[in-house]
Formats: structure tokens, C-alpha cells, sequence
């Protein structure tokens, strides 16, 4: 039988390179796993099973049409990416990439590493290797799973997901590839939150990122906390149901353990005598200044605000302000002029960012108190919460769903707060960082410890008081700004968005008139492909406006998913159909109108932002 391993590892390696070192790490042939050749003399393979039993993975007699008559039975049907649970040695992967138009996506789930390594030896994969939307992941570790499914569905981008079970495969693993396809739907939802709250809040969100430019020079950067708590445990605390009883305990934490509230349960602690050390906020819209109204904020608790929050926030808040960088556009670019201040993942929602905080304070363990991501109790939310949401429980119109609780028993959640769940698991163990959930009525997060707060706090609080002594010397410091740098960058974006503008306005023109024209017609068909191909031409000028392609790419989210649907639509059609040219001249319109209003949008926006910092450097007094 021939070897194709080191073809396959080199493809491998260009792909996943983690992947490739672990597949070269194992050594051929694998224990349990058997390859041989079928009658028609195509490799085969038998593995032992879970219990102990031989299972034959593919046909002794003819392996590739047994993969053939598998998918004939199956059709594929329109979906924007497929998993194929159960690799065996690649047969139905192989055939279902080549049925599957270019653009989509193919996930390929092997839970026995020595399966995947004899598809490696046995196997030409360069079909799959060498196809650009494929990704693998090998084993049965179940939180990586949910990490690499995640990551999956966002490389995607879509939400129509179809899972492909091989029969065969899944007996080795039975439990593990049932709990995978039903964590499918979970991921799904976890994508869903995701893409909705950027198609809906893209505005809003690119809004405050351009506006919170100015707070941002005006406050520190999460760059100084680093590692600050090493030694330190820290407190998450939430604003679920719990987070009552929790309040009386936490004032004993105080000065011992690393207090970081979500901006929810900003208000109860306070109101309990629990004044925390940092104060987390990173939604988007306008009624979250109401959980900052109303009442007083003792001057020395921080705030930690993403530069996407409501632009409000950081901008009346009194005390001292502390942001950080995403990989999103608009905060990459600033960094030419408002200087590196650390990466901090917000994730889904303020409790994850809030998370993420503390374990980059170097503080450990972490201890979750009010983080329930469950709906146990008459009320949505702890005690003198502000009424943003939520509110009594059987009020709410929450699509319902249950999910393990602390202790096993099942909890009662919504679908959105499953996803944080789920997302919370991933980063738990991304972080390595041991964390206990103290919640005793919230949902389970695999991975955390569970145990009451009481014993939690008697266990892990330190004798002496030492957050205050740390956080001295950097609460309150301000990061660098670069005013010659941001003068330039200023010029560069008035001048590209302006220029983005009448380019689209100009291929707006050539669309409207090449709507006009039949491009069956003869006689009109020169004039319709002349204008089309003017058009393409602007488009790609549009495109050479580097900078402004990078910056309005949030607010192009929503043209590029009515674009998708408009390309979809157009595939569907036969060639000859005439629809086909009214889609793309409408694809081409959503093109132009989508950059001409993104462009308008950013720079009405960022000309304030411009004017204050250029007449009020931070360095300059208040």
C-alpha cells in the first residue's frame, strides 16, 4: 500500500500546522486501527471500538462507491457549511468537497486520532488538503471541540449548517459524536447572537468606536494591569439572581480579593456596601448610561470600558478610565496614534469581558458570583438592579431551553444565555486559570469548580488587604497620545472617504443606466456590458481606498450579507435566465449605496472627534 503521508503532512502543515506536528508526533501504525486493501484494491480500514469490539469503517469490497451511494441517498441540499461527522479515511469528505461549490465551507470531525492518521498514510487527501474552506479537528476533547466549532462557524459566516453523520465512525465514539452534533445548535445560536448583533447594531457600534476615539486618548490602558493581581484571587461578580445573597459576604473580599463587576451590578453592590474596584461595560446602546444615573460612584472605582460601549459612558464618567485595543478595524488603526494599551477579549457579553479582565490581572483563582446565565428565580436579575431589561421572569418572551445546573440538576435558560455558557466553558479553558463557579442556582460551567461562596472565601481570600496598595501607582494614569500622528491620519481619512463617496456616486449612475438596458436585447447588450465593466473598474478603484476598505468594513456588514444573499439567489438561476443580469446589476448597486452611506456615516462621525482632539490634546488640562 502506498504511502502519502508526507504529501498529506506538507498540505497539512499549510493548513494547520498544530495539527500536522501532532499527526508527525504519531507514529505509524497506530494500536487498534488496521488498514488493508478491499477487493477492488482501494485501501480499507477496521478500528477497535469504545467496547472492545473490531468495527469495519469501510466496505471490504468497494470503499469510494460505498461513499458515493452514501451521498447519493443524502441530498446535500443549500447551506452555508457542512460538518462531516466521522472522517474514517476520507472517502465521503473527498466526494462531498467535490460536489460542494468552491465558496462553501466543510468541517471534518475525526474523533480517533489513529483513524486520521491512517487516512494520512493511506489516502491522497490533497482534494481536501488543497481546498482553501476546509478545517479539521481530530480527537474528542469536548471543550477544544467547542472552541475549533466556533471558530468554524465564524470562518463560514453564515448560519445554515448541515451535519453529515457517517453510521460506521460514530460507534467509536458514540457518546462524544451524539453530544457534538447536539452542540451544533448551541454553536449555531452562540454565531446567531454574534452576526445579529453586528448586522443590527453595526451603526451603532462602528458609531461609538469612532466617538469613543477621544475618551479613549483621554484614559489608560488595560497594558498597566497586567499580571498587577498575580497571587491575588479576584471576584467576578455578575447581576444574576445570586448576586443578593452574595452582596453581605463580598464586603469581607474587600482589599483581599480583586473586585470586577459587570455594570449591572454596579448598583446592588453599592447599595449592599460593596464597593468594587472595577467596573466593566461594553454594551453598545444608549439606555446603558441609565445603570450609571441615579445614584453615587465612589471616586476610586475604575471603570473598564470597551472602545465599542456607548460612546456616553466613558465620556461623562467622573472616575478613573481604563480601555484597551480589539482586533477590530477602527481600534487597529488608532494604535498609530493613541499608542499600544493591550488586547482584552469581550467575547458575547459584559460578564465575559468582565472575565477576561481579571485573568488578565494575573489574578487566581477567579471566583464567579452572581454569573448565573439561568433564569431560576422570579426575578431576571439580583436586587436593585437598573431595569434596562429583564425584570420578572414569566414576563419575558425568552425562547426557553434548559441546561445543566450547578449540581447536575437541569436549569431553565434562554438560548442567547446558553451561548454564554458555552462561551464561558471555551475561554475557561483557553485561560487555564482555575475558576470557581459559586453560584448554587445558576447553570453548570464545565471546567469551573463548583462551591458555595462562604467556603470559597474562607478558602481563597488571603489574610492581608493588598489590591489598594497595588492598584496605586497606575489607577489614574493616562496613556500616550501622538498628535502630529493622529493629524496625519485625520487628513488621510477626510481625503479617502471623500474620495469613496464620488466613486460611488459614479458607479451608482452606471448601474441606473444599465437598468435601463436588456442584455439580450442586440442592440442594447454593448451598452449594458460597457457600463458593467466601467463599473467593475470604480469598483476596484473604491477598493484602493486601503485604508477606508479597512474602516467601513463593520459598516458593511449588512451589505455584505445582502450581497451573499443576492449571489446566492443569482447561482440558482440558469445561465440564460435574465434575472441573472438584474441580480448582478443589483449586487452592484448595494456595492456602491452600501460604501457611499458606510463612508458619509464615518466621517460625519469622526469630524467632532477630529475637532476635539486637535483643539484639546489630552495632554492639554481639562
Amino acid at each position: 500500500m502506498k504511502s502519502w503521508f508526507q504529501q498529506n503532512l506538507v498540505l497539512l502543515a499549510r493548513q494547520d500546522a498544530p495539527l500536522a506536528e501532532r499527526m508527525r508526533a504519531l507514529s505509524w501504525p497506530v494500536p487498534g486501527v488496521t488498514a488493508f486493501d478491499a477487493r477492488n484494491g482501494q485501501p480499507s480500514l477496521t478500528a477497535v471500538a469504545q467496547d472492545g469490539s473490531d468495527l469495519p469503517l469501510h466496505s471490504e469490497y468497494d470503499p469510494g462507491q460505498e461513499a458515493l451511494r452514501f451521498l447519493d441517498a443524502r441530498p446535500m441540499g443549500q447551506f452555508d457549511a457542512y460538518i462531516l461527522s466521522g472522517f474514517g479515511l476520507g472517502y465521503v469528505a473527498i466526494e462531498a468537497a467535490a460536489r460542494l461549490p468552491k465558496e462553501r465551507w466543510l468541517g471534518c470531525l475525526e474523533a480517533n486520532e489513529g483513524v486520521f492518521r491512517a487516512a494520512m498514510e493511506c489516502m491522497d487527501l490533497s482534494p481536501l488538503l488543497g481546498r482553501g474552506r476546509v478545517r479539521f479537528f481530530i480527537g474528542h476533547d469536548w471543550i477544544r471541540y467547542q472552541g475549533w466549532l466556533l471558530a468554524f462557524l465564524q470562518s463560514a459566516g453564515g448560519l445554515r449548517l448541515s451535519v453529515i453523520s457517517a453510521p460506521s465512525s460514530l460507534r467509536l465514539f458514540p457518546k462524544f459524536y451524539a453530544d457534538a452534533a447536539t452542540e451544533v445548535d448551541s454553536a449555531v445560536n452562540h454565531h446567531r447572537v454574534a452576526l445579529n448583533t453586528m448586522l443590527v447594531l453595526a451603526a451603532e457600534i462602528e458609531r461609538n468606536a469612532i466617538r469613543n476615539l477621544s475618551a479613549v486618548a483621554r484614559s489608560g490602558g488595560v497594558l498597566d494591569y497586567q499580571g498587577l493581581f498575580k497571587g491575588l484571587p479576584a471576584v467576578v461578580c455578575g447581576a444574576g439572581p445570586s448576586l443578593t445573597a452574595a452582596i453581605p459576604l463580598l464586603r469581607a473580599a474587600k482589599g483581599k480579593a480583586v473586585l470586577v463587576a459587570v455594570d449591572r451590578a454596579l448598583r446592588p453592590l453599592l447599595q449592599g456596601g460593596v464597593v468594587p474596584d472595577f467596573v466593566v461595560s461594553v454594551d453598545m446602546e444608549e439606555i446603558l448610561l441609565k445603570l450609571y444615573e441615579g445614584f453615587e460612584i465612589p471616586r476610586e472605582v475604575v471603570l473598564v470600558f470597551d472602545p465599542d460601549c456607548y460612546y456616553g459612558v466613558p465620556t461623562s464618567y467622573a472616575g478613573p478610565k481604563v480601555s484597551y485595543e480589539t482586533y477590530f478595524e477602527v481600534s487597529q488603526w488608532s494604535r498609530s496614534f493613541l499608542g499600544p494599551r493591550g488586547y482584552l477579549e469581550k467575547n458575547l457579553s459584559v460578564g465575559h469581558a468582565a472575565y477576561n479582565f481579571a485573568a488578565l490581572t494575573g489574578a487566581s483563582p477567579i471566583l464567579l458570583a452572581g454569573v448565573d446565565n439561568a433564569f431560576p428565580s422570579v426575578q431576571t436579575h439580583a436586587e436593585g438592579v437598573v431595569a434596562v431589561d429583564g425584570g420578572k421572569t414569566e414576563e419575558q418572551s425568552y425562547n426557553w431551553i434548559e441546561v445543566p445546573g450547578v449540581g447536575g440538576k437541569p436549569v431553565r435558560t434562554s438560548v442567547v444565555f446558553g451561548s454564554f455558557v458555552t462561551a464561558f466553558e471555551v475561554i475557561v479553558a483557553q485561560k487555564g486559570i482555575p475558576v470557581v463557579q459559586t453560584s448554587e442556582i445558576g447553570a453548570r460551567i464545565r471546567g469551573t469548580e463548583e462551591m458555595p461562596l462562604p467556603a470559597a472565601l474562607e478558602r481563597f481570600l488571603p489574610a492581608t488587604a493588598e489590591v489598594a496598595g497595588r492598584m496605586g501607582p497606575v489607577a489614574g494614569r493616562t496613556a500616550s497620545f501622538d498628535a502630529a500622528a493622529f493629524e496625519r491620519e485625520a487628513a488621510r481619512v477626510e481625503q479617502e472617504a471623500t474620495r469613496v463617496m464620488e466613486l460611488a456616486e459614479s458607479g451608482l449612475r452606471r448601474m441606473r443606466q444599465a437598468a435601463r438596458l436588456d442584455s439580450r436585447n442586440k442592440i442594447e447588450a454593448p451598452e449594458f456590458d460597457k457600463h458593467l465593466a466601467k463599473a467593475r473598474e470604480i469598483r476596484v478603484e473604491v477598493w484602493r481606498q486601503e485604508l477606508m476598505a479597512s474602516l467601513l468594513r463593520r459598516l458593511l456588514s449588512r451589505m455584505s450579507h445582502d450581497m451573499k444573499i443576492l449571489l446566492n439567489e443569482s447561482e440558482s438561476l440558469n445561465p440564460d435566465d435574465p434575472e441573472r443580469a438584474r441580480k448582478l446589476v443589483r449586487q452592484m448597486e448595494v456595492f456602491f449605496q452600501g460604501h457611499a452611506d458606510a463612508a458619509a456615516y464615518f466621517l460625519g462621525h469622526f469630524r467632532p472627534v477630529r475637532e476635539d482632539l486637535l483643539k484639546r490634546p489630552p495632554s492639554a488640562p481639562a
